[in-house]
C-alpha cells in the first residue's frame, strides 16, 4: 500500500488535486493511491479542491486537518472504508463533500462529527 504521506511534497504546491495513481520516472511503474496517511495534507494553505480516485480505501486521522481553503471533495470510488479522526477538520464551513450516489447512505455514515463535518458542509450524490 503507498500512503500519499510519503508523496507529500509532490502535491504540496498544487491548489487542486486528482489522486488516481502515481506514476514515477524511475522504472515506469504505476502505483494506485488506496489511503491517504495521518495528517498527510495538514495545514495545507493552497489546497482548494481534491478529487480522490476509484481505489481509495481509507482516509487517514487528519488527512485534511485545517486545510482552510478547501472546499470541495470528491470521491470517485465506492471502495471507502474508514475516514479517521478529524480529517475534515478545518476545512471551508460549506465544503462540498461528492460522493457516489449508489454510496450515499454509507458515506454519510462515515462523514460523522468526529472527521469534523459539520451540518453547514453539503454531501451531495453524483453519478
Amino acid at each position: 500500500m503507498l500512503h500519499v504521506r510519503r508523496l507529500k511534497s509532490i502535491f504540496f504546491e498544487m491548489t487542486i488535486i486528482k489522486l488516481y495513481y502515481v506514476e514515477f520516472e524511475e522504472g515506469g511503474k504505476t502505483f494506485q493511491i488506496t489511503a491517504i496517511g495521518t495528517n498527510a495534507f495538514k495545514g495545507s494553505k493552497r489546497l482548494k479542491k481534491v478529487t480522490l480516485g476509484a481505489n481509495l480505501e481509507i482516509i487517514g486521522k487528519g488527512a485534511f486537518y485545517n486545510c482552510r481553503k478547501l472546499s470541495s471533495i470528491q470521491l470517485k470510488g465506492k471502495k471507502v472504508k474508514t475516514i479517521g479522526k478529524k480529517a475534515i477538520k478545518g476545512i471551508k464551513k460549506k465544503a462540498v463533500i461528492k460522493i457516489p450516489k449508489s454510496k450515499k447512505k454509507a458515506y454519510k455514515k462515515l462523514f460523522k462529527r468526529s472527521t469534523g463535518y459539520k451540518k453547514s458542509m453539503k454531501i451531495k450524490a453524483v453519478k
